[in-house]
């Protein structure tokens, strides 16, 4: 283990802050990949996507962002289709259980 990361716990155990070094990490993490020009995505949709349909939907977001975007890939059947898309702190939310949810609204009000 290098000793700047050793020092750096220490510090955290000192001061009784043990407890942020997770988030320390993934802020560290966030600026490694904003200074590598790279971005982490975490894609969940209604039902799994083919290999090219994942291909378009990254070159899509390479594209949006200007990075190199890798992706996690999850399945969430209460979407009921479409996508919901994390990436750099933003939420794209394509899912139909979103586009009811907005029509229900309309129709409320």
């Amino acid at each position: 283990v290098p000793r700047e990361v050793v020092n750096f716990v220490q510090v955290l155990c000192e001061h009784g802050h043990i407890r942020t070094l997770p988030a320390c990490l993934e802020a560290y993490r966030r600026l490694d990949m904003a200074a590598r020009q790279q971005a982490a995505a975490r894609i969940v949709s209604a039902v799994p996507l083919t290999g090219e349909e994942q291909t378009r939907l990254l070159a899509k977001l390479e594209k949006k962002t200007g990075r190199s975007v890798t992706a996690v890939w999850e399945v969430d059947p209460t979407l009921l289709g479409g996508a919901v898309i994390y990436i750099d702190g933003k939420v794209l939310d394509g899912s139909v259980r979103r586009r009811l949810h907005d029509m229900k609204e309309v129709i409320d009000q």
